[in-house]
């Protein structure tokens, strides 16, 4: 997503108040674009002029959300972009973004992240997520009962999106952990290593990383026993990884 229209969406919902029923009219927003292909041929539809397009939205939506969701829906497809799945996208990114905030938003992150490597780490509940012929009421009921009593409500109402939106909820609530790091205007590196780092370590790591990449870090930590030793560290599409798999791995097709 180009860059200057993220921002402009981002500073047009950063001024709005972060209530549930906002985050909820965008999240029914974004679930209706998904489920309907001329909905968002319609809204993305570049030979239309762009303030013809926000007026259809509000057309679309005006009497079944509210108003600060209708606004940003209008602002967000008087937009180009390549794709209705784009539009979706961007919209959902920031019901998560109104999301964090409606909460405390380093909690949320902390939350999100427990709740991402619990769900990815368990095959069983992965796949009950993915079962066939489970709709999103479903898949919704079933993360209240795993995790509703567990997380603050901000956090609920995310993962509740995330397991009605199916496919692979662990991962995409891993998304939205790093949604809520740039929230708090730090991002997100995802580190594997074979045990838990002591605290020392891992804000050496927090240091070492934000030096590199001139913002503030956050560690997502997942204990792996496969990968021996060393670390594995991911931040966005970049990787550095020097586990001792690896080393041993490289090692191995060097001398085959």
């Amino acid at each position: 997503m180009p860059e200057n229209r993220f921002a402009a969406l981002s500073r047009a919902a950063d001024g709005l108040a972060p209530d549930q029923a906002l985050i909820g009219d965008l999240f029914q927003i974004v679930e209706t674009l998904r489920d309907n292909p001329a909905l968002r041929r319609a809204l993305t539809d570049t030979t239309l002029d762009p303030g013809d397009r926000g007026r259809l939205a509000e057309r679309l939506f005006g009497q079944r959300i509210g108003s600060a969701a209708v606004g940003l829906l209008s602002a967000a497809a008087a937009m180009d972009w390549r794709s209705g799945f784009e539009l979706a996208d961007a919209l959902e990114t920031q019901g998560v973004r109104i999301g964090v905030r409606s909460g405390d938003p380093a909690a949320v992150r902390d939350e999100l992240g427990a709740c991402a490597r619990l769900i990815s780490g368990t095959a069983q509940i992965e796949q009950a997520f993915s079962m066939h012929g489970s709709g999103p009421h479903d898949r919704a009921a079933l993360m209240t009962r795993l995790l509703g009593s567990r997380v603050s409500a901000a956090t609920h109402a995310l993962i509740r999106h995330a397991a009605r939106r199916g496919g692979r909820v662990g991962r995409t609530i891993a998304r939205y952990e790093e949604i809520a790091s740039g929230v708090l205007g730090r991002r997100l590196a995802r580190v594997t290593v074979a045990r838990p780092l002591p605290a020392d370590q891992a804000e050496r790591l927090k240091e070492q990383l934000g030096r590199v990449y001139a913002t503030p870090v956050d560690l997502s930590v997942r204990i792996d026993p496969d990968v021996l030793g060393g670390v594995h560290v991911r931040i966005g599409d970049e990787v550095i990884d020097g586990t001792i798999a690896t080393i041993l791995d490289q090692a191995r097709r060097q001398l085959a």
